[in-house]
């Protein structure tokens, strides 16, 4: 059964659905025994891997591997969302768009995976198939939006902005906070990621509207007072001065009790 095993794994590594189908051949019931011997499925390695014919002729055999987490915590969805394969999402979400719900290690769903790597066309299509996924939290509250900030990955911040400026909650998803209270603004500020900071509170019309620049974070800080207590470069001027022009004060300046802007 091991050397059976193996050769179904190397399969799916490689791709090879001529190997599979001798496989099947040989034995009907080798895909339930692969079942039986751990979490990880041909399927996990093939949508992995990005093997968009082996993951089609999997999926004919058995769909049911679609829901299986390995022994990461990850469904093929994840794996293929976190490794940009496209073309693989699009064949998993023909069996359910429920898979975009399913959670993870940590509580990350599969748009979590590819917001971490940027694969702006996957988040797209999971976006499609389900659009609220992007106020959705891992275990530490970050929605996709925080993690593509802490990533650095522009483009996905951006396609998640617009995305939720079509389904009008740009307000809450720019203002949500993770379990540490930091608004993807602290997490900007922090990292000193200038052209963010600067399509928040300049260059996007509707997220300066609604951007709460004097959010409060756990350990009491506002984007001004971060982007203050690790100032080290000369950028860091220009991200004080779009946050102070934005109506950004320290914490020690900012008065609760008169703004109905502080959460």
């Amino acid at each position: 059964m091991k050397e059976m095993d193996g050769r179904m794994a190397k399969a799916a590594a490689t791709g090879n659905v001529d190997e599979l189908e001798r496989l099947m051949r040989e034995d009907r019931l080798v895909l339930d025994s692969v079942a039986l011997f751990g979490a990880q499925t041909p399927l996990h390695i093939a949508s992995m891997c990005g093997h968009v014919s082996f993951v089609q002729n999997m999926l004919k055999l058995n769909k049911q591997f679609v829901y299986e987490l390995n022994e990461d915590g990850f469904t093929p969805m994840h794996l293929a969302s976190a490794n940009g394969h496209v073309q693989v999402v699009l064949e998993l979400l023909k069996v359910d768009h429920q898979l975009c719900h399913i959670q993870g290690r940590e509580g990350t769903l599969p748009l979590h995976c590819a917001s971490i790597k940027g694969r702006i066309h996957v988040m797209k299509a999971l976006l499609s198939a389900a659009p609220l996924t992007v106020q959705s939290k891992t275990v530490r509250g970050e929605t996709p939006l925080h993690i593509a900030v802490k990533n650095n990955h522009f483009g996905a911040v951006k396609l998640l902005l617009e995305h939720a400026k079509g389904w009008k909650i740009e307000g809450e998803v720019l203002n949500d906070k993770d379990n540490q209270a930091n608004t993807v603004l602290h997490l900007a500020a922090s990292r000193k990621q200038y052209q963010i900071v600067d399509m928040l509170l300049v260059e996007d019309d509707v997220a300066k509207e609604v951007m709460v620049v004097n959010s409060v974070n756990e350990r009491g800080m506002t984007p001004l007072d971060v982007i203050t207590l690790f100032q080290s470069e000369a950028g860091d001027l220009e991200i004080y001065r779009s946050l102070v022009k934005a109506g950004a004060k320290s914490a020690k300046e900012w008065n609760p009790c008169s703004s109905k802007e502080l959460q």
